[in-house]
């Protein structure tokens, strides 16, 4: 991750080299003008997550002991806790998380109780911090209960990191691996985002599922009754214009009654009012693509977790901590967990989990409306209590599914 974006809709981060600012400028240009195409098939390639967005420091920020002394207490600066409706009543038992990562520090102070697989080389750019990214992600849905550093969401789930094989990509046929490997109920967070190509050799990011296998994979898993969880991405544009501009063939991303739709949960996202882009509460983050395919919105801005090394008094390696974890990256995590203790207080009421569409229509429907949604739709953001709250009693009629 690096500090707060300080440019055009918050797309482009600023720690990039200028002549990059540039062109990441021109790509917004070009999707707006209708200019961008699709990559072909021999051009699917892994997409980096964003730069951007940091929490603004109180002055009461703890102070960091020298390494190797544990790391301060950070859970109160999980904001996102609360507004989540996250009491520590649910606690996700009973449920996988499985997260698709590029890599991942699985020794993080963290996460090394966790008994995590390690995630090897990715072989990507070490500018993506891909290692750090996983971490980020794997902290927030499940960082250690220790009073030290930060507290997972869904503490009682069981993680599974999975690797997507970089070298010949083609991230459908892992998440179709990773989705033999679970069983109704679960949750599976797609942390990757598509790159598609302009006329110019630029790049505008969408939904991975903008590759028509990916979109079948993930409508098997969901038919198997597993929740399904992708980022938006990170272009701050429509996911009507992308469509429209380079995907003709994939028209289940222009809105929820669309033919073909794969079922997941998109997720868009928003701000909480404390980062450095200055964007309010339950607003859009303007990096985030909108539309009306967007089902919910998570926190998307100086998101406090573990990884990075750049919280201030943090070190790097295993005992790192960010609190600039951004973009469609941590709101999908952050939903991913909502659907995780949504899952685990159904089947400790019933025994039984509910359908990946009963739990997108409770997500939704009891949900925090967005702020602002006339700035492009994300959705509401998920509260678990109401939702757990709205969860029928044993025997009883269950929740409806949202109709396409």
């Amino acid at each position: 991750m690096g500090s707060g974006s300080r440019n055009p809709r918050g797309v482009c981060p600023r720690r990039l080299p200028a002549v990059l600012v540039a062109a990441c400028a021109l790509v917004l240009a070009a999707v707006a003008a209708g200019q961008a195409r699709p990559a072909g098939d021999d051009a699917v390639r892994p997409a980096p997550p964003p730069v951007g967005y940091c929490r603004v420091i109180p002055p009461e920020w703890p102070a960091f002991p020298a390494a190797p002394a544990p790391a301060p207490d950070l859970t109160p600066y999980q904001d996102y806790r609360d507004a989540l409706g996250i009491d520590g009543t649910a606690r996700g038992a009973g449920v996988t998380i499985a997260d698709i990562e590029y890599e991942w520090r699985e020794s993080h102070a963290e996460l090394a109780g966790r008994g995590l697989a390690p995630s090897g080389d990715s072989g990507l750019d070490p500018q993506w911090q891909a290692r750090e990214h996983g971490t980020a992600v794997l902290g927030l849905l499940g960082g250690s209960e220790d009073g030290q550093g930060v507290t997972g969401l869904a503490p009682d789930a069981t993680l599974v990191p999975y690797a997507p094989n970089t070298r010949q990509y083609r991230p459908w046929l892992d998440v179709a691996a990773v989705a033999a490997t679970l069983e109704p109920g679960d949750v599976l967070l797609i942390e990757l985002q598509a790159g598609l190509t302009t006329p110019g050799g630029l790049t505008v990011y969408a939904p991975i599922e903008v590759y028509e296998p990916m979109r079948r994979a993930i409508r098997d898993a969901v038919d198997r009754g597993i929740v399904v969880v992708q980022p938006a991405g990170n272009s701050g544009s429509d996911l009507g214009a992308i469509v429209t501009a380079t995907r003709q063939d994939a028209p289940w991303l222009l809105g929820p009654a669309a033919p073909g739709h794969s079922g997941a949960l998109i997720v868009g996202a928003g701000g909480a009012g404390r980062d450095e882009s200055g964007t309010a509460d339950l607003a859009r983050a303007p990096i985030s693509n909108h539309g009306a395919r967007i089902d919910l919105q998570g926190y998307g801005a100086g998101v406090v977790t573990a990884g990075y090394g750049d919280a201030p008094g943090s070190t790097a390696g295993d005992a790192s901590y960010t609190t600039c974890f951004d973009g469609t990256s941590s709101a999908a995590a952050t939903v991913a967990a909502a659907a995780a203790l949504l899952q685990g207080a159904e089947i400790a009421r019933d025994g039984s989990p509910l359908t990946p569409e009963q739990v997108r229509a409770v997500l939704v429907s009891t949900g925090t409306p967005q702020a602002d949604p006339g700035s492009g739709a994300i959705g509401p953001r998920p509260d678990v209590a109401a939702a757990i709250d709205a969860l029928p009693l044993p025997g009883s009629t269950p929740p409806p599914a949202v109709v396409d």
